[in-house]
């Protein structure tokens, strides 16, 4: 997914995007662009606008062996089951998208 600015000429390109949820800004008379509030339309200004960047957050998987001997990775925080051995070097961090 792209993350450049896309001229929305149009009313129903606005809304098009607005309804993906996507950052939008109008340009002021000066020229500069501040964020667009979604309360106001004018068809005389200029607006853009681009996606927003994914919410990502990282987890921490443990790394445990089962007590049927095989690799399971659990999230921080539950207990694990008797029997289950805690294996450090397995652990891993991931990132997800909220």
């Amino acid at each position: 997914m792209s993350n450049e600015w896309q001229d929305l000429p149009n009313l129903a390109a606005v809304c098009a995007v607005q309804a993906d949820r996507w950052y939008i800004e109008v340009k002021e008379s000066d020229g500069t662009w501040i964020p667009w509030l979604g309360n106001v339309w004018s068809a005389s200004w200029d607006y853009r606008g681009r996606p927003r960047p994914p919410k990502i957050k990282k987890v921490k998987l443990l790394g445990w062996i089962t007590d049927f001997g095989c690799l399971a990775l659990y999230r921080e925080g539950p207990e694990m089951p008797n029997g289950w051995c805690r294996v450090p070097s397995e652990d891993k961090t991931v990132e997800v998208e909220v």
